[in-house]
């Protein structure tokens, strides 16, 4: 079996080291790292031990490996403890195991306390993988988060370079801190941005994916122009959404039911009628 991302090496653990087959899409990105483990081959072999997985680690030499695939829900982000960031709490309420919602990213660190830096080339393959996780399952920024904002007391991920990441992020997702954005739409919540001109809310993974498309200019705004509709659900598929912009029509379809365009995440463009 292939590994889903192309930098990385297939290291498939077996089903009941996760026990989540089944996962309901991915809405945010965790970062861990390791606590001791000084590589992917360490790390392996403590999962198997413990029970325990995520989807993808990354060693201090840039070698990626993958672990559990990414339709299904890896064992590392399960019950949020005293004092977690209140981010979590629309996804608690909604999937209760934020195992089912999350996909997570292990990082070598041969420190108990986490303080050892990222290398070069382990920097740099984090980087991508998170870029390309993001871009795959329209996931922003503000929706990558640390272990230690599920679980406060661990020092996971100890100091890993969050100011670098944003910045090598930045250039592709489009926030309201935009001044051109901002003429056309006012947030009414982390999740939902309403069009000044029409009323219509884009929101959540519609949104995500509305903030990096095209990954220029203006992104959604330039090439799919304004809302003309709230999302509309499509009869006969549970949980697909579709709404119409100036340029287009998007799709939610995380089971991609209704088409399957080649490498589309949760959300697509969809077919001229």
């Amino acid at each position: 079996m292939q590994a889903d991302y192309a930098g990385a090496e297939a290291h498939f653990l077996p089903a009941d080291r996760f026990g989540y087959p089944n996962n309901n899409g991915h809405v945010a990105i965790v970062i861990h790292k390791t606590g001791g483990d000084p590589t992917p081959e360490s790390v392996e072999q403590t999962f198997l031990v413990k029970g325990r997985s995520v989807h993808y680690a990354v060693g201090q030499d840039g070698r990626v490996w993958q672990f559990v695939l990414e339709s299904s829900g890896a064992g590392g982000n399960c019950c949020a403890e005293p004092g977690y960031d209140p981010f979590w709490d629309q996804y608690l309420h909604e999937f209760r195991d934020l195992n089912f919602c999350t996909i997570s990213i292990e990082h070598c660190d041969p420190t108990r306390d986490n303080s050892t830096p990222l290398t070069p080339a382990q920097k740099d393959a984090s980087f991508k993988l998170v870029a390309y996780l993001a871009k795959k399952y329209t996931i922003a920024p503000d929706h990558i988060k640390g272990h230690n904002s599920i679980d406060p007391p661990t020092l996971c991920p100890g100091n890993y370079p969050w100011d670098d990441l944003w910045v090598y992020l930045k250039g592709s997702i489009m926030d309201l801190t935009n001044p051109t954005l901002a003429q056309y739409f006012t947030a009414t919540s982390n999740d939902k941005w309403k069009c000044k001109s029409t009323g219509n809310v884009v929101q959540y993974a519609m949104l995500q994916f509305y903030r990096s498309y095209g990954k220029d200019a203006y992104c959604g705004l330039t090439y799919l122009g304004l809302p003309l509709s709230n999302e509309i659900p499509i009869e006969g598929h549970a949980g697909v959404v579709k709404q119409e912009f100036e340029r287009g029509w998007l799709c939610y379809d995380p089971a991609h039911t209704v088409d399957q365009p080649p490498g589309a995440g949760s959300v697509y463009v969809m077919h001229l009628p």
